[in-house]
């Protein structure tokens, strides 16, 4: 095991975490993850909002973190981008297909493994950030299916979709800090911290 000089360690968390690894590997694809959230309003409108980097629609969403957990990276990116706090519902699906690689306008290149939420907005004032987003406004869901590029747009279907079935007994919470006993099949049980 090859130990790490702590400054790498503090260099890749946070915001920088993206920057931090181009600094080692240039350019090159890389498998990042991403969390994305479809926000409805009380209207059933969806959440829109202009990307800077393509200029082009998109829902809110971003990088994990290094420590963070997916719910709470789409919590954070939908904040952090549109102004609005967002609870989320339920689970809409994994995305990872080759399709859906980037190649962004600075030339990096990314395959995202994209999880995404559903949720509604409860709180905040709407704005764009004014650096990633440069707008941001409720739309018709036919309208933003229209106007979304085709990994979005795959997204807010299934979002619609699994809106119309009831849903699950699934949480978009970690669930709550347990000490016990974990019992695996055809073994003696092991204390779980």
């Amino acid at each position: 095991m090859t130990r790490r000089a702590a400054s790498d360690h503090d260099a890749a968390s946070g915001a920088d975490y993206v920057a931090w690894i181009r600094r080692r590997v240039g350019r090159q694809r890389l498998l990042l993850v991403y969390a994305t959230a479809v926000v409805f309003d009380d209207a059933g409108n969806v959440l829109v909002q202009r990307r800077a980097d393509f200029d082009w629609p998109g829902l809110p969403g971003g990088v994990l973190e290094p420590d963070e957990d997916l719910a709470g990276c789409a919590r954070r990116e939908v904040r952090e981008e549109t102004g609005l706090h967002v609870r989320l519902d339920r689970l809409v699906g994994i995305y990872s297909d080759p399709a859906y690689n980037l190649a962004y306008p600075n030339g990096d290149l990314v395959q995202p493994w994209t999880v995404c939420f559903a949720g509604h907005a409860a709180g905040g004032e709407l704005r764009a950030d004014g650096s990633e987003i440069t707008g941001v406004r409720f739309e018709a869901p036919g309208v933003a299916l229209s106007r979304l590029p085709p990994h979005y747009r795959h997204m807010l279907g299934d979002a619609l979709a699994a809106a119309r079935t009831p849903p699950s007994s699934a949480r978009c919470a970690p669930p709550p800090a347990r000490r016990g006993t974990l019992r695996r099949s055809g073994s003696t049980s092991a204390q779980r911290a």
